[in-house]
Order: C-alpha cells, then structure tokens, then sequence
C-alpha cells in the first residue's frame, strides 16, 4: 500500500459526498472504490479534454489515497505513456469517471 495525494476540484468533492453516503461508506473510501474501477476500466483519456485537471488551483481540495501497489504499477504504466505524473493521471481519471456517471 502507497498513497498518493490528490488536489480535486470542490465540484468533484461535491458530487463524491452524497454518492459515498448514498453507498454508506467514507468519501476516502469511495474515492479509493472510483479510483480502481477506473484503472479496471483502463479508459484511452487522449481525446479527452485535458483542461479538466488543469487549471484548477482555486477550490481545491487535497485528499490522500492510499492504494495498492498494483493500483500504483498501473498508474505508473498511464503515466508513462501520457507524460503525466501519477497523481495527475489519477485525477484525470476520476474526473473522467464523474463526467461519465454525470
């Protein structure tokens, strides 16, 4: 297990909070739940819009993940292929998944 610090827009907070209480579970742990399904998932984000994890350096709220090392392999191999850093590649996935849910 590693963690792994995310700074999420409140507008992604906002939409995890009633979604963790709605499954009865920490908003951490829901996060940590949409996090591995999205890696499941393995998703092509290079058509997405990456001005969904940039640009947000106000209202934002930093949260650390605690993952597995698998988890932490996958996201390695993402981010090497995207030039990406790991905790941006994460982030652009659970945004890729609250857009998807939305």
């Amino acid at each position: 297990m590693k963690s792994i610090n995310l700074g999420l827009p409140t507008s992604f907070h906002l939409w995890l909070e009633p979604k963790a209480k709605l499954n009865e579970r920490a908003k951490r742990a829901e996060l940590k739940l949409i996090a591995t399904e999205s890696l499941q998932l393995n998703p092509d984000l290079s058509g997405l819009d990456e001005s969904l994890y940039q640009g947000h350096t106000q209202n934002v709220k930093w949260i650390s993940l605690v993952l597995p090392l698998s988890a932490h392999l996958l996201l390695e191999k993402r981010a090497q292929e995207s030039n990406r850093t790991k905790a941006e590649e994460l982030k652009l996935l659970c945004l890729w998944m609250q857009k998807k849910e939305n």
